[in-house]
């Protein structure tokens, strides 16, 4: 851990504008770092930034990268004070080999300032080895290494992916180990590594074993959910499975009635988990020649569909990572869930107290439309079981919106199309990632802007990070292309791109740019190149610091 100056803050205002009328939602704005600022722990300057995660105390952590060379280095920002995590060419804890490169979606970082993070070390980058680590403290230190034991085997891990953390400091992680096709889900807490589910081990409320895993989520109870192969994975049939206090248990699994249609699961997505242990996932169901997919919320054991939907034939398996399993980016989560199979007929359905309802059915219209649902996102889900996903709809690839259901009702939140608040724009496409959904049921989200009235993109349009107010039903605006925004005391610049890290729902343990006082930590791109991370904390909640 290393340690500089706390980086000099500049703050504006800005009223966040909402169709039909102004929010009074006012935003305070603090640098907390520019490209050309030192890089702590090196003599050189930083040069870019992926997208900031930020915990509910309002800590940023982020994936920086800086000298001439383009290194990386892990930095975390607290009260004002910068501090280097890990840096490329540091000593990797627990091995004789520095950092060579740290995993595309690192860090995450939770409440208590706990940081946690996949890094490469040695020569053999990028194939090479790697491990968990995690900080806390100002200390830094493995949890898993290339090399090491695996719990319930007999063999040592040789890949992993990127973790998963909780306000309790436990991590949790998709392995690999043996051969190329042995994996499994691991919890590490105060010191101790378990394995959750391993290949090969029986699959419960099946005949089969664990054919390959999905990525965990981790509540902070130390509950796990994932989504797992059954049997051969390269026959794609998978299930939600999710564990607690050491007991593993399904949650839903091929075969099972999908709630509300006559029809069954026939595949999955990877789950969102709650603190208070609830899942949602989206569903394939149907005949096995022909899958769907929807949304559904599964609490105390009892789904609830959220919106189902006619789904037409997606990619197959020669052009998506895995029948059923969320699409891939490099190894980031894409939005929309991928299922292989002909077009069937589905509808959208809710259960609330035990009482099963339709809330709409094929040849429908989505909210906010004269259209029918094609295709999801996998959700993100709270504390209060609310939901929100992206959906498809119309003939159109840019035919899509933004959908929450919270206390029974499926609302649009954004539509591709709407006026785009505090600005002269329209919402042209959601960008990846997204949504982020906080415990008090706002959703923050990026989105693309375009002209008025177009559908295509202008490139020079830029993007923007806004948010819904549930108990307003507005949206309105954090900051987008085209604002001013005073970096530092005299130093105005030109916003053209915002970026918001997610998609979350700030309890499963996966990074998040939103929290629930409504603070976003926000990549922003400005006119000519140059970058900032920046903290957007409203004004009320700064006020209360």
């Amino acid at each position: 851990m290393r340690l500089i100056a706390g980086v000099a803050t500049a703050t504006i205002a800005l009223p966040a504008a909402v169709a039909g009328g102004e929010s009074p939602v006012v935003y305070v704005f603090d640098t907390v770092t520019l490209t050309g600022d030192p890089a702590p722990g090196t003599t050189d300057t930083l040069k870019s930034f992926a997208d900031p995660v930020l915990n509910g105390a309002g800590e940023v952590a982020f994936l920086g990268y800086f000298g001439a060379a383009m290194n990386q280095g892990i930095f975390e920002e607290s009260g004002g004070t910068i501090t280097a995590v890990a840096l490329e060419g540091d000593p990797a804890p627990g091995t004789t080999d520095t950092f060579t490169a740290f995993g595309v979606l690192a860090p995450v970082l939770d409440d208590i300032g706990v940081v946690a993070l996949r890094g490469l070390f040695g020569s053999a980058f990028p194939s090479g080895t790697s491990g968990i680590f995690k900080e806390g403290g100002g200390t830094l230190g493995e949890v898993a290494l290339t090399g090491d034991a695996v719990p319930g085997t007999i063999d040592t891990f040789t890949n992993f992916g990127d973790p998963v953390v909780n306000g309790a400091g436990q991590v949790a992680f998709h392995g690999f180990f043996g051969d190329a096709f042995s994996d499994g889900i691991f919890k590490a807490s105060e010191g101790t590594l378990d394995e959750v589910a391993l290949t090969g081990h029986p699959a419960p409320g099946t005949a089969d074993t664990f054919g390959a895993f999905g990525v965990p989520r981790l509540n902070g109870a130390g509950d796990t959910a994932f989504q797992a192969f059954l049997g051969d994975a390269a026959l794609g049939a998978t299930g939600i499975f999710k564990e607690s206090g050491g007991t593993l248990g399904k949650v839903a699994l091929p075969g099972d009635p999908a709630p509300g249609t006559t029809a069954t699961f026939t595949g999955f997505g990877d789950p969102a988990l709650s603190g208070a242990g609830d899942t949602a996932f989206v569903g394939a169901f149907g005949a096995t020649s022909a899958l769907g997919a929807g949304a559904f919320r599964e609490s105390g054991r009892t789904r609830m569909e959220l919106a189902l939907a006619r789904h037409p034939k997606r990619n197959g398996r020669n052009s998506s990572p895995r029948v059923g399993a969320s699409v891939l980016y490099g190894t980031a989560e894409m939005p929309f869930v991928a299922f292989s199979g002909a077009a069937i007929d589905q509808g959208v359905f809710k259960e609330s107290g035990g009482t099963l309802a339709a809330v709409a059915l094929s040849n429908d219209p989505a909210p906010g439309t004269t259209e029918m649902f094609i295709g999801f996102s996998a959700p993100v889900l709270n504390g209060a079981s609310a939901v929100a996903f992206l959906g498809r709809f119309g003939a159109t690839p840019s035919d899509m919106g933004l959908f929450t259901d919270s206390g029974g009702t499926l609302t649009a939140v954004a539509l591709v199309g709407d006026p785009a608040p505090g600005t002269t724009h329209t919402f042209s496409f959601f960008n990846y990632p997204f949504p982020v959904l906080n415990g008090r049921g706002e959703v923050a989200f990026t989105v693309v802007l375009g002209a008025p009235g177009g559908e295509i993109p202008d490139p020079g349009e830029g993007s923007g990070v806004f948010v819904f107010d549930p108990f307003q039903a507005q949206v309105g605006k954090i900051l987008a292309a085209g604002d001013m925004l005073e970096v530092a005391p005299g130093d105005v610049r030109e916003v053209r791109e915002v970026l918001l890290r997610g998609p979350s729902g700030n309890q499963d343990g996966r990074a998040s740019g939103f929290n629930d006082r409504g603070q976003a930590a926000l990549r922003v791109v400005f006119a000519g190149g140059s970058q900032a991370i920046v903290r957007a904390t409203p004004a009320d909640a700064a006020l209360d610091d």
